[in-house]
């Protein structure tokens, strides 16, 4: 079973605003979410992960390639993303 995540979850992971977040995914720069009828919005714990793994690896690799650089050419601009853990917030009830 997929763990899901709330918007809660991702901002305290990602330092970014709710409406920076959703102009993000409007422009297709972040995963959308999944909407459960009436339980709300909810994103695929993995596909955060593998999101923000992806902008962490371009990040090292633009620093690589250009040193002094804190934005990479793909676009990772968020800047001190925290890859700690997620609470448990699944829907399994």
């Amino acid at each position: 079973m997929k763990k899901l995540i709330k918007i809660k979850d991702i901002l305290a992971r990602i330092p970014v605003s709710r409406t920076s977040l959703y102009g993000r995914i409007k422009a297709g720069k972040f995963p959308a979410p999944t909407h459960l009828g009436g339980f709300g919005s909810f994103w695929d714990a993995d596909e955060i992960d593998a999101w923000i793994q992806a902008h962490l690896d371009a990040r090292e690799t633009n620093r690589d390639s250009n040193p002094g650089s804190a934005v990479s050419e793909s676009g990772a601009d968020f800047v001190g993303i925290s890859v700690g853990t997620m609470e448990n917030t699944s829907l399994a009830r």
